[in-house]
């Protein structure tokens, strides 16, 4: 998170669009921490869990 009064910069190594859905869950499956996945991969983080509270 940047210090008060700092730049934040955000880099896709992907195109857009382009779905990252199994690597998602290779990561998820691997124990990837959830912070860091919310942080990286907001919108499959968000999908993922709107589909577990869906199911549950």
């Amino acid at each position: 998170m940047p210090l008060d009064g700092g730049i934040g910069f955000r880099f896709r190594s992907t195109r857009h669009g382009y779905d990252l859905t199994e690597q998602y869950a290779k990561l998820v499956n691997t124990g990837a921490p959830t912070p860091w996945l919310r942080r990286t991969l907001p919108h499959h983080h968000r999908k993922a869990n709107e589909a577990e509270t869906v199911v549950a």
